[in-house]
């Protein structure tokens, strides 16, 4: 999600994303949900995507992205052309500083944000690979601290990226140790020496202002002093695979193994060793190592939830709660039954994407629909289209890429439309989307929803 805007400068919530044109021309873009705009061409050559666009506040996105005479390095935009430019050859010469990492799937930006600032890992010749933070400016984007002086790797080394996660007013981050470190994004204090070579990674998250992570789940304000291990005494093999990041909240949602055999649990922690416990009798979907889906609306959080009633032995359901096993229940049930595959929260309704068999087809097709919260209030969007991506919120509209003969396109749904709408050319690919702020071009401020 975006970082916060400063008041006095009017934004627009966009989609920003690489295409490629069935000519083969790259280039960079961005939709407003409405209509979609070229910004600039990028070099077209094999890795030379752009990715990791990240909101840093006025309306100023950073990026990742390759030049010829530099390589590839940290970009700035504002959502124009001229606005559009290498902000720091932060490895000078054509070397690469690859800042935050390589692009996946599965995890889309190493960038981070602590207000208006951003913190990632990079590459120098002289000082290894190392966090660096910005502020959008070619001063202000400098080295966080050289965990390992000269040009050793102290914060891991590539592709090993360092695991950096952030709540929005402090972050904390791996060093080629296994030490974890907390930092305000103007230099790291050293939170805790934790059993080398232990990842802190599966499990990141956040509860109220802090920071949960590990395994083992562990708890931090961003001190030394307070923090602390969660792990319940009475299950000795206890692991946490994921943790809702739903800032703001006095609750997070674990996704916890207690054995090699058992299914993945439902915990709940308020973040102290007597408010961490199983939540209700419901097994959780194993999204794999990947953060699982836990989306909030309003007071609520929607996750999917699998094996939880006898008529429905193998398929997925989409359940919600508020924290409490009281509030713990199914919520929403399709025939046939769905295989979910995206989410975005729009307002009061939920919108998703998900694999199901169709009248019509003799396998399971991947279709878009919107729910507030029930059954009877489910519908699919359209029997046509078929999603080739995740969908994205916007201020008012969510959007997806949507696949048709060998092209895809970008189509919107939400306030206004009676059903979706193309809001794109065609592409042979679309590459790395993900919503930031630019500068509004009209001056009306359009926030991305929060």
């Amino acid at each position: 999600m975006a970082a916060s805007t400063a008041a006095t400068v009017a934004v627009a919530c966009v989609a920003m994303f690489q295409a490629v044109t069935k000519e083969g021309d790259r280039a960079l873009y961005f939709s407003d949900g409405a209509t979609t705009k070229k910004l600039i061409d990028l070099v077209d050559a094999p890795g030379a995507d752009a990715y990791s666009f990240t909101s840093v506040g006025k309306g100023n996105v950073l990026f990742s992205n390759t030049s010829e005479a530099a390589g590839r390095e940290l970009w700035i935009t504002n959502g124009a052309a001229a606005g559009t430019r290498l902000l720091k050859d932060i490895n000078p010469g054509a070397a690469s500083s690859s800042p935050g990492g390589g692009w996946s799937a599965s995890r889309n930006t190493r960038f981070e944000t602590i207000g208006d600032r951003a913190i990632f890992p990079a590459v120098t010749k002289l000082q290894g690979h190392e966090m660096w933070t910005s502020d959008g400016t070619a001063a202000g984007t400098q080295i966080l601290t050289d965990q390992l002086p000269g040009p050793g790797n102290g914060a891991g080394h590539p592709p090993a990226n360092p695991l950096v996660f952030s709540n929005g007013a402090f972050a904390i981050y791996s060093d080629f140790g296994s030490n974890i470190w907390a930092t305000h994004g103007i230099g790291g204090e050293q939170v805790l020496k934790w059993k080398s070579g232990v990842a802190i990674y599966p499990g990141l998250g956040t509860v109220g202002n802090r920071i949960l992570f590990g395994p083992d789940l562990w708890v931090t304000n961003g001190t030394a002093a307070r923090t602390r291990s969660l792990k319940p005494a009475s299950s000795p093999n206890w692991r946490v695979w994921s943790i809702s990041r739903l800032r703001g909240m006095p609750y997070a949602l674990l996704s916890v193994t207690t054995n090699s055999v058992d299914s993945r649990e439902l915990w709940v922690t308020d973040g102290t060793e007597g408010g961490t416990k199983r939540l209700g009798n419901v097994n959780l979907y194993n999204w794999g190592s990947n953060n699982d889906p836990f989306v909030k609306i309003g007071s609520k959080v929607y996750f999917v939830a699998t094996n939880v009633i006898a008529n429905n032995p193998a398929g997925q359901e989409l359940w919600v709660t508020q924290g409490t096993a009281a509030t713990t229940k199914r919520a929403v049930v399709l025939a046939p039954t769905p295989q979910f595959t995206s989410f975005a929260p729009l307002g009061s309704k939920l919108y998703f994407t998900a694999k199901a068999t169709q009248e019509g087809y003799s396998f399971a097709v991947n279709r878009a629909f919107v729910t507030d919260g029930t059954t009877a209030g489910t519908r699919m969007l359209s029997t046509l289209l078929t999603p080739a991506g995740p969908l994205l919120s916007l201020h008012n509209r969510v959007v997806f890429p949507v696949s048709s003969s060998g092209q895809v396109a970008l189509w919107a749904a939400g306030s206004g439309l009676a059903a979706p709408v193309k809001v794109s050319y065609n592409f042979s690919k679309i590459v790395g989307m993900q919503n930031v702020e630019i500068r509004s071009p009209n001056g009306v401020n359009t926030p991305c929803a929060k």
